[in-house]
């Protein structure tokens, strides 16, 4: 007979997460739960995962042992991964409202699990926005987290500017709620007491 020892079953499992993987995924920790015996004769191996599970987290995984195409033996083992990614987090703690500058994010790779699918890894989309609420120094940031500064406030004197080919109207506003660039917000028009957005 032939004992297959767990040095040998993680080996089996390092090389089948390298060929489902790739380079993107690392082995934090692999649990075997025996030793096999096997009888003596030519061994074939397969990994088998359950359907719905991303290779990523601890996964459950099971080895099958087949000799000479027919005998079969089963081994269970869990593995813990780490499925590292690229984001944007903030290199210290981030106050509520603060405008936020080129040294307050760094692109860093972290691991995917439990990260929310929505994480910036751009760090233009935050630069120059300021912070919704307080941020922790490494929180992975999500579009939810940043807004866009804003540009006025409500009870602001603004110009109403209409404008087509040939022909330019503007008229004073008063804004009736505070707005970032591109929102649209409504605008009292002063001459004619009517709301505009």
């Amino acid at each position: 007979s032939t004992t297959v020892g767990r040095e040998q079953v993680e080996e089996i499992l390092r090389a089948w997460i390298r060929q489902q993987a790739g380079d993107g995924v690392r082995v934090k920790e692999i649990r075997v739960t025996d030793t096999l015996v096997l009888p003596q004769g030519p061994v074939t191996t397969r990994v088998l995962a359950p359907k719905s599970s991303e290779l990523v987290g601890t996964v459950p995984l099971t080895v099958t042992f087949k000799v000479d195409g027919d005998a079969e033996r089963r081994l269970s083992a869990t593995v813990s991964l780490e499925r590292l990614t690229r984001v944007v987090v903030a290199r210290r703690p981030l106050g509520r409202f603060k405008p936020v500058d080129p040294e307050d994010v760094e692109v860093r790779a972290v691991d995917a699990a439990g990260l929310p699918h929505d994480c910036i890894t751009d760090p233009a989309e935050v630069i120059g926005k300021r912070t919704r609420r307080l941020i922790d120094s490494g929180a992975a940031l999500r579009p939810d987290m940043v807004e866009s500064p804003p540009l006025v406030k409500n009870g602001d004197r603004v110009r109403i500017v209409a404008e087509t080919e040939g022909l330019r109207i503007s008229a004073f506003g008063q804004v009736k709620q505070r707005g970032a660039q591109g929102e649209l917000i409504p605008v009292v028009n002063l001459d004619s007491n009517k709301i505009v957005h």
